[in-house]
């Protein structure tokens, strides 16, 4: 099976994830009178999600993305506009990741010296990557990113996450307790740029999970514009510890 033909079933085994995210854009955009590139960068994670750069940086102007915007907004109806993002998901190619560390990755450090890290299953077994069984592997992992943070980036400060999955006990156990201590909820700084929050809508095996879908959409019956956030069943959470937590826990 060809790689376009395997993306293209992937696009459709989404569609439900992409159908509530351009839902959720699309009263967004209409409950604050934005452009359909505005809404669909601001509230989607679709941006990411088909590697046409980083959507937070304001000086990112990859030509794919701004195509994308003029194909969405020369569609009229809510089905069209998912189709065309289907598709643009089927067409498009992986994205490398640098910094990888099985199923942890971050980013180069910000300009205060603050590092941010993610989580993505990379795991080909059935078993979830946060199961018990997995806990050394996981923490062999993170071992792994400290030290290569210490290499690359010997000015780095800190290290933060926010996600949804702070809110689980058997993410939480994979890091140091004064990190974990530091869970406050992103509010109105939260963005829908990537999975911190979306990411609680598929499982660890990328399927969508349908129950939480069906939550999500009845909320959008009173989604206020003002703090879109509440609409999720879970919170994205951010956490932050100094870098010297993370040595100590890891490397000590």
């Amino acid at each position: 099976m060809n790689e376009v033909r395997c993306n293209g079933l992937r696009a459709q085994e989404l569609r439900p994830y992409f159908d509530i995210q351009l839902k959720f854009a699309e009263r967004m955009g209409a409950g604050l009178g934005l452009e359909v590139g505005e809404w669909a960068l601001r509230y989607t994670n679709l941006r990411r999600r088909m590697g046409f750069g980083d959507p937070e940086d304001p000086d990112n102007d990859d030509p794919r993305w701004l195509h994308f915007c003029g194909d969405l907004a020369a569609c009229h109806t809510h089905e069209k506009r998912l189709e065309t993002a289907l598709q643009a998901f089927a067409d498009a190619p992986e994205k490398p990741v640098i910094h990888r560390f099985g199923c942890f990755d971050y980013n180069a450090p910000n300009e205060d010296g603050i590092v941010r890290i993610h989580f993505v299953n990379v795991d080909t077994d059935e078993l979830s990557p946060l199961d018990v069984s997995k806990f050394e592997r996981r923490r062999l992992e993170m071992t792994a990113l400290v030290e290569d943070l210490g290499r690359e980036y010997p000015g780095a400060k800190a290290i933060r996450g926010t996600s949804w999955l702070y809110n689980t006990h058997a993410y939480c156990r994979l890091f140091p307790e004064a990190y974990v201590a530091s869970r406050q909820p992103v509010g109105s700084s939260v963005r829908f740029t990537g999975s911190s929050s979306w990411g609680q809508f598929l499982d660890y095996r990328g399927q969508v999970k349908t129950q939480a879908i069906r939550i999500f959409e009845g909320n959008l019956s009173s989604l206020d514009a003002a703090a879109p956030w509440r609409s999720f069943p879970l919170q994205a959470l951010r956490t932050q510890s100094d870098l010297g937590v993370f040595v100590s826990h890891y490397l000590k």
